[in-house]
């Protein structure tokens, strides 16, 4: 009887560790094992028509990178109230052609109403520019083989941002064609930066992006990953990342799988994942 114990005992122990191992590596891959390939039929951008950026003309190409920007702001602003202007990079935008971008970030004093930076778009030798609400710049390929890409990067107000995409549509004019903001993704929206003073922040900030094939049909896919710290436990609210160090931390990541009709210009990209918005709350 002792001698069965024994082995009883033996083969419960065994059998814990490999479940909690087996458990531990599906907490690793639970993004992974959600995805999903994007459903067959039409394609429907998920567009926000509130964040279409206008083309304005300029009649002054030499003017100054200052008075370009002050003059796109259309705000009571002043010189001094932009603290840098630096270039991104010379990129070809689809459909639209070859653009020199910039970005813009406003003074600390300016107030907070007003988005705290933008990427200034110029084209057509500096005859045109646009000012998108986006605090950093991704160029959007949808395939391996395109030439040139999307506008695209994060859309901040206070401490989140969410991922939003632009096509240059005609008509002196930039469509909004994707956001993670929609609600047809998770309630708010699903943010891919969070500076949040509350109990969930992201590590980094801006979580880390990539635009790349994961599901083998060769469209390039929105992806992106990093980690959630979590300050606050039970019933605790108003304690953050200012108050103490997390006390819990997860690996997270989540990813918007591509679909196009490269013959219409129609592109769209689905989420892959769908318990992110739960883990997320």
């Amino acid at each position: 009887m002792k001698k069965l114990l024994l082995i009883y005992l033996a083969i419960t122990i065994t059998s814990c560790f490999h479940l909690s191992q087996r458990e531990s590596k599906s907490n690793e891959q639970q993004w992974d094992a959600n995805l999903s390939s994007p459903k067959e039929g039409v394609i429907h951008s998920i567009k926000d028509t509130t964040l279409d950026r206008e083309i304005i003309q300029l009649s002054n190409p030499s003017a100054s990178l200052i008075d370009i920007v002050l003059l796109l702001l259309e705000d009571e602003l002043k010189p001094s109230d932009i603290d840098r202007i630096s270039k991104f990079q010379n990129e070809n935008i689809l459909t639209y052609g070859e653009v020199e971008l910039m970005k813009v970030s406003l003074a600390s004093s300016v107030p907070t109403v007003a988005y705290g930076e933008y990427v200034l778009l110029l084209g057509k030798k500096r005859s045109e520019a646009v000012l998108f609400p986006l605090a950093d710049f991704q160029l959007i390929r949808v395939d391996e083989d395109s030439y040139g890409g999307l506008m695209a990067g994060t859309y901040t107000g206070r401490n989140f941002g969410h991922f939003t995409v632009y096509s240059y549509a005609g008509n002196n004019k930039f469509e909004c064609i994707f956001t993670s903001l929609s609600d047809k993704f998770c309630q708010d929206g699903l943010p891919t930066y969070n500076t949040s003073l509350e109990c969930m922040s992201y590590h980094p900030f801006n979580l880390k992006f990539e635009n790349k094939d994961i599901n083998g049909d060769h469209l390039l896919d929105l992806v992106f990953s990093g980690e959630v710290f979590y300050f606050c436990e039970g019933l605790e609210v108003g304690i953050g990342r200012l108050d103490r160090e997390p006390i819990r931390k997860e690996q997270v990541s989540f990813a918007f799988l591509g679909r196009a009709d490269v013959a219409t210009k129609t592109f769209a990209w689905e989420l892959a994942n769908d318990n992110i918005c739960d883990v997320l709350k």
